[in-house]
């Protein structure tokens, strides 16, 4: 395997288990003195410092995020900068198709899976109904992840199989089922094939609805998935047109959490034939991938209120902001009920990105599971007991989260703690499913 090779699957397993590369690669008091450094009288330290956190790549933008609240001076100039093209250059090397690299041609079926996944970071579900010793054949040394599975389903013993529970890949036993339509990894990301044909109307009468099945790297973890209509194309076998019932609009998927697949629709005009008489099917897919993940940390100010206002009548915003993405804390209220020792805290959050997108419109829920937390000044962390969101756009996300706090607990030194994503990726793939 190439450099490039290598060091894409550093990259894989550093998205995921970031810590352990820290604690294992990377001296973090080496990387703290070297932000420490963004600040020395030196021009030339200081340009030292910063190509050195550029060259540590992943590993340094955990310790940058961590500086960024307390960075004063050249610091505080830097960091930004220098978190933004790391983060643009290490997602530009996450949508590389992942590579697998064989050193012998001759490998059994279940360590053959334990290599695709330590290379690619890439979990496979192993059927206990194959014969895990059953010996694969290879003739190729390095081959791409979805390449790989296609070429193991080639060979006589098992199928790829999409299933419902994590990470929804799996190789089971080989049924006599064939697709009739070669599967299409175009940019090697994907797969798509057609999955099944279910009528439209009495026997098809009105037309055909085809369903694809997409799946993507179980690595990545796309928060939507659209399909442009207008970039679907249908051709019969002798290359004439079959019209969509609706060139309108997106094929938007079911929810995908959990799974590396979903299942698309697409309505054709073309009745009672069914499948047989097409030929090809092709569009473009989109894929809306989570560049970096950065906790947000806002502080709880005090409101200084006036006599008879309520706290949430006189709010006090904090703000912060991190490449192309501001969170903020807009605005809270404390409660008091009847019980004797808690009140309750309700917080007003908002996300907002520079740039649309349709990864945020208001039927999305991604965001809703990046839960923010409540810090004592003591450090101690509460989970909210409620937590909703109240407005959407394509643009931006609104939130109620309200905790339990005593009833005697003071607002200086705490702060709302929030995980988001920092922007999000459009990764489009054109596919082209061919008859056999």
């Amino acid at each position: 395997m190439g450099f490039r090779q290598r060091r894409y699957i550093v990259l894989a397993f550093a998205n995921v288990y970031v810590s352990f590369f820290i604690t294992t690669t990377c001296v973090p008091e080496e990387t703290d003195q070297l932000i420490d450094q963004l600040n020395h009288g030196s021009l030339s330290m200081r340009m030292d410092a910063a190509n050195n956190l550029e060259k540590l790549g992943l590993l340094a933008i955990t310790a940058i995020q961590k500086a960024l609240p307390k960075a004063t001076g050249e610091a505080a100039f830097r960091l930004p900068h220098l978190l933004h093209a790391l983060v643009l250059r290490e997602t530009k090397y996450f949508l590389e198709p992942s590579v697998v690299s064989l050193t012998e041609e001759t490998i059994p079926l279940d360590e053959l899976v334990k290599l695709i996944s330590q290379q690619t970071n890439n979990h496979i579900i192993l059927s206990d109904e194959i014969n895990h010793s059953q010996a694969i054949h290879f003739s190729q040394t390095t081959l791409s992840f979805w390449k790989i599975l296609e070429e193991i389903t080639n060979l006589p013993g098992c199928n790829i199989s999409f299933i419902r529970k994590t990470p929804g890949l799996a190789l089971n036993a080989k049924d006599e089922k064939k697709e009739r339509f070669v599967s299409s990894a175009s940019d090697q990301l994907i797969r798509i094939a057609i999955h099944r044909t279910d009528p439209l109307g009495l026997d098809g009468t009105k037309g055909i609805r085809v369903i694809l099945r997409l799946a993507w790297e179980p690595r990545l973890h796309p928060i939507a998935i659209d399909m442009p209509l207008l970039s679907v194309q249908s051709e019969k076998v002798d290359g004439q047109n079959i019209p969509l019932l609706n060139r309108r609009g997106l094929i938007e998927p079911t929810p995908i959490t959990g799974r590396c697949w979903v299942d698309l629709p697409v309505q054709l005009k073309h009745p009672h034939s069914m499948l047989h008489d097409i030929g090809s099917l092709r569009g473009t897919i989109n894929l809306y991938i989570p560049k970096f993940e950065h906790d947000f940390v806002l502080d709880i100010k005090s409101n200084n209120l006036k006599k008879g206002l309520k706290s949430d009548q006189n709010p006090i915003q904090t703000r912060v902001t991190l490449d192309d993405m501001t969170a903020s804390l807009n605005s809270w209220k404390k409660t008091d009920f009847h019980n004797e020792l808690l009140s309750t805290l309700t917080v007003y959050t908002s996300a907002r990105f520079e740039s649309p997108s349709v990864a945020f419109e208001s039927h999305r829920n991604w965001l809703k599971t990046n839960i923010p937390t409540f810090l004592f000044a003591d450090g101690v962390c509460l989970t909210p007991t409620h937590h909703h969101v109240i407005g959407r756009t394509n643009q931006s996300v609104s939130f109620e989260t309200s905790f339990s706090v005593p009833k005697s607990f003071n607002l200086r030194n705490t702060q709302i703690k929030w995980r988001l994503p920092v922007g999000i990726s459009r990764h489009s793939a054109f596919f082209w499913l061919r008859r056999k």
